[in-house]
């Protein structure tokens, strides 16, 4: 298998020079012998196989190049040839860097480099002016930036989880019904039922029978489930999107956008809990 650089342009039948790297890679690989279970045992580099036959997979990978220690200092393109005509591509690092890179990128004809974006944002442009007219997106453009949602009100995080709740039709969970209850920390179970875990927290001396004995003080650890901070935490995510729902809304009204859509005043309860 061996690779050769390229000449970073396009041939006459249209192919790269990465597409040109790849098939010879494809061809290298396709050239090599399938394993056999021989192979373990009795491979290498001196493997014997029958005459006119394809050398065996252990006798190529020997030809492969090898890490060395010269692989840190690089290669370049003008160094490929050594001075007695030999290539260097039996090196390592001028295999791996040379003989397989990826294409330049495409530029334009006394111009800026081509963006990816170009056969997209021409028919998305077509459409918003069949749609809205040329004066309008035009101004939708120009205002694109102004229109942005606030980081005040939540920035880009808080415009996509409007959009996600309002395809889903749905509101942010605030718990509804939620009151913190006194629970206990561990429960343990056993044939016998539930019961609230318990910690010792101290000693003491008792008289029993007679007798001063002693014994723990346990105490249940406990909680409250759900947490009043939890349950705070969900309610001002609840009036934030309220909020931003109603910086897209009244924008929408401002803007006019929308043709066959009337955007209503219409909003839900601002604070549904209370």
């Amino acid at each position: 298998m061996s690779l050769h650089p390229g000449t970073g342009s396009y041939n006459p039948a249209g192919n790269s020079d990465f597409t040109r790297k790849a098939e010879a890679l494809a061809l290298g690989i396709a050239s090599w012998s399938t394993p056999k279970a021989s192979d373990g045992a009795k491979g290498g580099p001196g493997q014997s196989y029958g005459a006119g036959g394809t050398p065996p997979l252990p006798a190529q990978a020997a030809q492969w190049p090898t890490p060395a220690a010269q692989n840190w200092k690089g290669s370049s393109e003008a160094s490929i040839t050594r001075a007695d005509g030999k290539s260097r591509m039996d090196i390592l690092h001028y295999r791996a860097e040379q003989g397989f890179t990826r294409p330049a990128p495409a530029i334009r004809l006394h111009g800026l480099p081509s963006s990816p974006h170009a056969p997209i944002s021409r028919p998305l442009w077509d459409f918003m002016i069949a749609s809205h007219g040329r004066a309008v997106s035009r101004r939708i453009l120009k205002g694109r930036a102004r229109r942005r949602l606030p980081g005040a009100l939540g920035g880009r995080r808080m415009a996509i989880r409007v959009a996600e709740l309002a395809r889903a039709g749905l509101t942010p969970d605030w718990m509804p019904g939620a009151v913190p209850r006194c629970v206990p920390v561990e429960v343990k179970r056993n044939q016998h039922g539930e019961r609230a875990a318990t910690t010792v927290v101290g000693t003491t001396r008792v008289l029993s029978r007679g007798k001063w004995r002693s014994v723990d003080i346990l105490a249940c650890p406990v909680t409250f489930s759900p947490h009043p901070r939890q349950i705070e935490a969900a309610r001002r995510a609840y009036d934030d999107w309220w909020q931003a729902l109603g910086w897209v809304r009244d924008g929408l009204i401002a803007g006019g956008m929308l043709r066959e859509v009337e955007v209503t005043k219409a909003m839900p309860r601002i604070k549904p809990w209370a």
